[in-house]
């Protein structure tokens, strides 16, 4: 074995190079990934105001669906990309909700500090008066989001759906 300077094997140095290289190019991949912003669901892309879902709510009988959101946000991106594209959670909002997205992108907004935000991404069911009926934050799975809209909505209206 031929031991270069200082006493470390020669192989070892020349695997040093390739090493980081491997891991800036990981490194560089998982920035590039995370940092692109997730299309907006198309339940949402009805661009409305908080007061607006909540009118809607009120005269057709169902609750609003509001997520507090921000481009910057990984797990709001994940939302996105997961259970706020589901086909199940689209179908449930189309049919029970007036859903509006909230941007937050540049910080607090009359409508987020409305609903006490504190965390992104914050999700919210309120009904026809604009009373907020749950809350919770961070992405869900679509089950599990589906699980909490029904249940909010059925106890705002006092019958299943």
């Amino acid at each position: 074995m031929t031991q270069g300077t200082r006493g470390v094997p020669a192989y070892i140095k020349a695997a040093i190079p390739i090493g980081v290289i491997v891991v800036a190019l990981v490194v560089l991949i998982n920035a590039l990934a995370s940092g692109r912003t997730a299309p907006t669901p198309g339940v949402f892309a009805d661009a409305t105001s908080l007061d607006d879902a909540v009118a809607r709510a009120r005269a057709d009988g169902r609750v609003v669906f509001a997520v507090a959101t921000a481009d910057w946000c990984p797990p709001y991106q994940k939302y996105k990309r997961g259970a706020l594209a589901d086909e199940r959670v689209a179908a449930w909002l189309e049919a029970y909700a007036a859903p509006v997205s909230i941007d937050a992108t540049d910080g607090p907004t009359p409508e987020t500090e409305r609903l006490g935000v504190s965390a992104i991404p914050a999700s919210f069911v309120l009904n026809g008066r604009g009373e907020i009926v749950a809350r919770w934050t961070g992405d869900l799975p679509a089950d599990e989001l589906l699980a909490k809209l029904s249940a909010a909505a059925a106890e705002e209206s006092g019958a299943g759906r």
